[in-house]
């Protein structure tokens, strides 16, 4: 057994049955304006509000209207830009 596999052993061990020093705090570091998803007061759209939106009458009839439009075809758009 090498030193370093020694030393992983024996800090595992010496870390066994003990609580983690954070356990029960509150994470005030990633909360509110603190948190790296800020974004100017606004919730990020997590996954919950993404499906919530998607469910609504006004998305589906938009999505559908899309694709009848299109012929149930995906159509790729190149993109001009001016360098």
């Amino acid at each position: 057994m090498s030193k370093n596999e020694e030393w992983i052993e024996t800090q595992s061990k010496a870390k066994l049955g003990k609580e983690a020093w954070n356990k029960g705090k509150p994470n005030t570091w990633s909360n509110g304006e603190k948190s790296n998803f800020y974004i100017d007061g606004r919730a990020p759209m997590t996954r919950g509000n993404r499906r919530t939106f998607m469910n609504t009458l006004e998305y589906v009839t938009w999505r559908r209207n899309v694709f009848e439009r299109d012929d149930l075809n995906v159509k790729f758009v190149e993109l001009e830009e001016n360098i």
